[in-house]
């Protein structure tokens, strides 16, 4: 009898477990501070903070900053080490505290849950694998998640949940796509690489047009590796190796041109990722600078953020990089093997 009463509590409990772990969970705005981090923002006092460092993320131990869960790990298994950032690159997120990075290196796209504090890969396609995802979209509005892969030349589409949909199937029209992004209308933006160029696709995955370089004679860019779409429309494509980013308004007019190649502040040297705030501040990555730099829609250099190193708030080849719809600011490192999380703090703050 007892023996049955053991096994039925042991049976409820881990039902128990079961459902609490489906259920929704939610993040407060408190949730996003790791208070173990020393306090980190630029520039430094006596001047206003703008960027504030959240958290740093590498693995599970740093959703919770507890050891691992015990009965977890029994429960499923020991997780071993794929479930660790070895080259990380391109990364989007929710909002709400999911985070997707590409993982070229590892052959794999790493899935972080902020809020439940877990970590998983996202299934590979059907029948096939990752060999290099390099870049990740999420679109809001129909909750898709978009997965390149620089070497098959596909782009494969899955819903938020992990479940896969299907490929994009432009024929042989993408030849390397990297970075992607996703407009206010769901149209999804893919930089080709090789052929310098960025494709646009419509939600049913028709192609909508491609976009040149229109401050270059040959109409193309040279090896592009990101592209961003603000809340108005304005495109931002990363002109790897003009050392430029091209800002195009949404008719293809061109609105401006950042950086140029150089070591001052201000110039490029290896930029990888661009985005945008809500106050129309554009970010972009430098791999050698191994910082952010922030500038206006005049191509003013408001801020850079980030200095070489491995610690909290350092960086090493910075490349992807996000903004969510709450300003906090996402950026991958190559050689630290992880990603951390800023937040963008206006002057009405």
């Amino acid at each position: 009898m007892s023996r049955c009463l053991n096994i039925s509590v042991f049976c409820l409990s881990l039902l128990a477990f079961l459902i609490a772990s489906c259920a929704p969970v939610e993040m407060k705005v408190s949730d996003w501070q790791d208070e173990s981090l020393p306090e980190t923002v630029w520039p430094d006092p006596p001047e206003t903070p703008r960027i504030k460092l959240l958290r740093t993320i590498a693995t599970e131990r740093d959703l919770s900053g507890q050891e691992e869960n015990g009965f977890l790990e029994w429960l499923i298994g020991d997780r071993g080490s794929e479930d660790s950032l070895v080259s990380p690159y391109g990364i989007t997120a929710d909002g709400s505290g999911k985070v997707w990075v590409a993982d070229p290196g590892a052959g794999q796209v790493l899935v972080f849950d902020l809020a439940r504090q877990e970590i998983k890969p996202l299934d590979p396609p059907p029948g096939l694998f990752f060999q290099s995802p390099v870049g990740v979209s999420y679109d809001p509005n129909n909750r898709r998640l978009y997965v390149s892969d620089s070497i098959t030349g596909s782009v494969h589409i899955y819903q938020d949940s992990g479940v896969y949909v299907g490929i994009l199937s432009p024929g042989n029209m993408i030849k390397r796509p990297a970075g992607m992004a996703v407009d206010q209308l769901s149209n999804l933006y893919v930089v080709d690489v090789l052929r310098g160029v960025v494709e646009v696709f419509s939600t049913t995955g028709k192609h909508v047009r491609s976009i040149g370089s229109k401050a270059s004679k040959n109409g193309l860019f040279n090896r592009p590796s990101n592209v961003w779409v603000d809340q108005s429309g304005n495109i931002y494509i990363v002109d790897s190796l003009r050392f430029r980013v091209e800002i195009q308004s949404r008719n293809g007019e061109l609105s401006g041109v950042l950086g140029g190649v150089g070591n001052a502040a201000g110039d490029f040297a290896r930029p990888r990722g661009v985005a945008v705030d809500s106050q129309g501040h554009i970010y972009v990555s430098d791999a050698a600078f191994d910082n952010v730099q922030i500038f206006d829609m005049a191509g003013r250099l408001l801020l850079f953020f980030g200095s070489a190193g491995e610690g909290p708030g350092d960086m090493c080849l910075p490349a992807g990089l996000f903004i969510d719809s709450n300003d906090r600011i996402y950026v991958t490192e190559g050689c630290n093997q992880r990603f951390q999380v800023f937040q963008y703090r206006s002057h009405a703050e």
